[in-house]
């Protein structure tokens, strides 16, 4: 029997409180198996991302448009979860140079951390901060 998929993130919530789901939702996620709709996934993310000042999101939305389409598409990946060797493979580089722009994108995004451009990533690309 396939498992379950929520496709709505009410659905979510109401699942795991309970100790058997939680665990075969565990089961599930495990095997690499879907869980969620996209739907569900783009909905909880937006849910979770607290809200940033407009002059932020556009500050942030202009300094993304000057980065190179190699450093986007070394954004988009590290938006992905990929670490820098997966990055590396993705894009047949070295891992020394996904360092040298993951540096770089941290420094003209002005951001701390590579979970930084994964949640400003996200939320850029997000229907509500176009």
């Amino acid at each position: 029997m396939p498992p379950p998929r929520l496709d709505r993130l009410d659905d979510l919530v109401a699942a795991l409180p309970a100790g058997g789901p939680r665990v075969r939702l565990r089961r599930v996620v495990a095997s690499g198996q879907s869980v969620l709709a996209p739907e569900a996934t783009t909905r909880m993310i937006e849910a979770l991302q607290p809200p940033i000042p407009t002059a932020e999101d556009h500050a942030l939305l202009e300094a993304a448009r000057r980065l190179t389409d190699r450093a986007r598409d070394v954004c988009a990946l590290i938006a992905e979860g990929l670490s820098n060797d997966d990055i590396a493979g993705r894009l047949l580089i070295s891992r020394c140079t996904v360092k040298v722009h993951v540096s770089s994108i941290l420094t003209k995004l002005g951001l701390p951390d590579r979970l930084h451009v994964l949640m400003a990533w996200t939320r850029l690309r997000s229907p509500r901060s176009r």
